[in-house]
């Protein structure tokens, strides 16, 4: 990994982005208002994730970074599953007891 001016480059070719530096990306759409993407959000993206999908990253020099490549598979997976309706554990449970529930009248 080399670093060249304010992108540090991997080896395979491909350039890490400082997470700080995502909102400033050309392709990054504006936000409500106007208001460019906040670096919180990137952030969230990485940690906590976005409908089961999180966004890539590795920490180089304490600084977590992200690349092209890994902001794009991030952003297909969401629009792949953009319809799909997800359901946290709870909701399962409910239909898992709602089932047992029924199969039990049924004498099953």
């Amino acid at each position: 990994m080399t670093k060249k001016s304010s992108v540090w480059v991997k080896t395979d070719g491909g350039a890490y982005i400082p997470f700080r530096q995502v909102p400033q990306l050309p392709y990054m759409p504006p936000r409500r208002g106007g208001a460019d993407l906040a670096v919180e959000t990137v952030h969230r993206w990485a940690t906590a994730g976005v409908r089961g999908h999180r966004l890539k990253f590795d920490c180089v020099g304490g600084v977590r970074c992200t690349t092209e490549i890994w902001l794009r598979e991030f952003f297909r997976e969401l629009a792949g599953r953009s319809e799909a309706v997800t359901e946290g554990p709870r909701a399962n449970l409910r239909r898992q007891d709602a089932v047992a529930r029924e199969m039990e009248r049924e004498g099953i």
